[in-house]
């Protein structure tokens, strides 16, 4: 255990609801080749098998789940969400669980393909596997490959970083809101509870280093560096940065033109 009660390695991430994830191939080919690519994308469906429960309605109430629960999953991707500060809570959750979804069901079917080839030998995988991350909205991915590694392959946190590290790159497309994208931290806790942890866990290591290398001036930089930030003096609560994050797990990071990129420096 870390200081303050963080979990550095394997947790087991119970409760919460599961949802299907339904991948729809578009094949795209290009011009005069011989080969042609594929765009998978996902549709949510609700999990009855993972959760145990009847596909028969014997019932007036039986119905009316069924059909909330279908509801619940199919809204996820009914609608691509455009990242607002201004947004209601409730669409903040949306837009959460939308972007994780997305991540993590590309997460895990890119395990699913490493693994018939690789079996478990993970460190390989940043050779076989690059995985680019364009603006902040799907930086999630970062921490659900983290997790898949600790906590379902066996993986230290440290081994676990550092395979992370190696497969993620970033692109930031602007310097305006999508790089100050920001997620609260009470939603992040009530949808993705096991994934705020590992967050936690980084942030830890990433302030221990700011304050060991600069031990005279580290107290300015903390709250410059640190992935978690208060909005502002009168709101007290906390946001993650996730555009930082980003920034913290890549081994290559760039704008979209040279001069982006030397904004971003």
């Amino acid at each position: 255990m870390l200081p303050g009660g963080l979990t550095a390695e394997k947790a087991s991430w119970v409760g919460g609801e599961l949802i299907k994830a339904m991948a729809y191939d578009t094949p795209v080919p290009g011009y005069s080749t011989f080969n042609t690519n594929c765009l998978r994308l996902w549709s949510a469906l609700p999990s009855f098998e993972a959760n145990n429960t009847d596909f028969h309605c014997e019932t007036d109430d039986d119905y009316v789940k069924l059909v909330k629960a279908r509801q619940r999953a199919e809204r996820i991707t009914s609608v691509l969400f455009y990242k607002d500060m201004l947004v209601s809570k409730e669409m903040q959750e949306d837009i959460i669980k939308q972007q994780y979804f997305f991540c993590a069901a590309s997460i895990r079917d890119i395990i699913r393909r490493y693994k018939k080839m690789h079996e478990k030998d993970f460190e390989l995988l940043p050779s076989k596997i690059a995985i680019q991350l364009n603006d902040a909205h799907p930086a999630i991915a970062i921490v659900e490959l983290m997790r898949i590694l600790v906590d379902e392959e066996g993986l230290t946190l440290q081994q676990a970083w550092l395979v992370t590290c190696k497969t993620f790159s970033y692109t930031s497309h602007s310097t305006g809101a999508e790089m100050l994208e920001r997620w609260p931290v009470d939603l992040v806790a009530k949808i993705l509870p096991r994934h705020l942890d590992i967050i936690n866990v980084i942030n830890y290591f990433l302030l221990d280093k700011v304050k060991k290398d600069h031990p005279y001036d580290y107290k300015s930089r903390l709250p410059k560096l640190s992935i978690l930030v208060q909005t502002s003096p009168i709101d007290p609560s906390l946001h993650i940065r996730m555009a930082y994050l980003c920034f913290l797990a890549s081994h290559k990071v760039n704008g979209v033109s040279l001069e982006h990129t030397n904004i971003l420096r």
